[in-house]
């Protein structure tokens, strides 16, 4: 872990935290701000890169004892996997204590729109994507390059005791 930032202090403790940089090993290195105030704690992340793939994220959904976070996010780059990169990635979402809930917009590659929803579940969060070109985000994440037309839906839920990283899901 590292970072590069300042912070503000108020009579109750940190008041508002700034930082240029945070990086952890080689999956996180972005920039943020952290309010905190009597209504909970905001993070707002301002651009930069998460790599899921080495990210120590995941978990079974119990966050019990965690106080809730809001979360706005702006990244360059979201990698999901060597071949779908989501960029830009837009999203506003809130940690609770039984995981992320909220609505997410991005491009895969760049390219096909898609939009998403966080619901928490008992074994973590649960993702569905959607978009109004089923066909463009089969050809970007490589798929298929001949799909025609379409909408997509994808609803997907975290196996139990995968630890937040296998998902079962449906595809329409």
């Amino acid at each position: 872990l590292s970072f590069a930032g300042s912070f503000e202090l108020t009579e109750g403790g940190i008041g508002r935290a700034a930082f240029d940089e945070i990086r952890i090993g080689d999956w996180m290195d972005v920039s943020a701000e952290i309010l905190a105030g009597a209504g909970g704690t905001v993070a707002v992340i301002t651009g930069g890169m998460l790599d899921l793939r080495e990210s120590e994220f995941g978990g079974d959904g119990d966050s019990s004892g965690m106080a809730n976070t809001l979360i706005d996010i702006t990244l360059d780059r979201l990698i999901m996997s060597d071949s779908i990169v989501l960029s830009p990635f837009v999203g506003q979402v809130e940690r609770g204590p039984n995981g992320f809930s909220g609505a997410i917009e991005s491009r895969v590659n760049g390219r096909t729109a898609i939009t998403g929803r966080l619901v928490p579940t008992d074994g973590g969060t649960a993702i569905r994507i959607q978009s109004d070109d089923a066909s463009g985000v089969l050809r970007d994440t490589g798929i298929t390059p001949n799909a025609r037309e379409g909408v997509l839906d994808l609803a997907m839920v975290p196996v139990p005791g995968a630890g937040g990283k296998t998902y079962d899901g449906e595809f329409q």
